[in-house]
């Protein structure tokens, strides 16, 4: 008998067998070879879907040594992007507080809620030099760190000369190597309505923005704005 008639009796056989006879050949020969296939199209699936739903970033800030209390989705994201996000099905806002520095767990009578890991220095790093973060919100320690490195724009670069003098007289602004480089926030209720800075120095602590060289400083402008109870028409 040749293998091409043995292949048709088997065929024969199993067409004409009980249920539970034909679910046993399926579970022996082609199950494995069947979750495979679905496993596969499962993440093919996924992927395309991730690709066609993604939605553009249109500002990132960087809330560094600040842990959130929960509430700053409802509070501040949502409202921000129906204020000024101009399309909010593709475009979207994003509120990083996962970023704590080694200082603010020194400092701190109990530890923060997540301490700095090699993985998320690294990619506040990349994140930083490839132009993704456009705000950068923390205490000097941070502006520190950041602006010794070069990787803040000095505000003579955001602010014009009329609001650097005003702010320059409200004592607001924080230099390095004598280059005005963060704005200390006034009034930021918002903030700390829906964040607890645990870094150096806690409540008595100055915090500043600062405007990495990212994508969306005029976004990051009007967000610093809306933190301060300020609203642009």
């Amino acid at each position: 008998m040749s293998l091409m008639d043995e292949f048709q009796e088997e065929r024969d056989k199993i067409k004409n067998a009980p249920l539970k006879a034909k679910l046993k050949y399926f579970a022996d020969y082609y199950l494995l070879k069947t979750l495979i296939i679905l496993a596969v199209a499962a993440l093919v699936a996924g992927v395309v879907i991730s690709i066609v739903t993604k939605k553009d970033t249109v500002l990132y800030v960087s809330l560094v040594d600040f842990t959130d209390l929960g509430i700053a989705e409802n509070e501040i994201r949502e409202p921000f992007t129906q204020l000024y996000v101009a399309d909010p099905k593709k475009e979207e806002i994003m509120l990083d507080c996962m970023l704590q520095s080694d200082v603010s767990r020194a400092e701190s009578s109990e530890p923060a809620v997540y301490g700095v890991s090699i993985e998320d220095e690294t990619r506040m790093t990349i994140m930083m030099a490839s132009h993704d973060v456009d705000l950068l919100i923390s205490g000097t320690d941070i502006i520190d760190k950041y602006g010794e490195n070069e990787v803040l724009k000095p505000l003579k670069e955001v602010y014009s000369a009329a609001e650097l003098e005003a702010f320059e007289e409200a004592g607001r602004l924080y230099y390095i190597n004598e280059e005005a480089v963060a704005l200390k926030l006034e009034g930021a209720k918002l903030l700390w309505e829906n964040y607890v800075y645990v870094g150096p120095g806690r409540d008595k602590a100055g915090i500043y923005a600062a405007f990495p060289y990212g994508e969306h400083t005029d976004m990051a402008l009007v967000f610093v704005d809306f933190l301060q109870g300020k609203q642009q028409q």
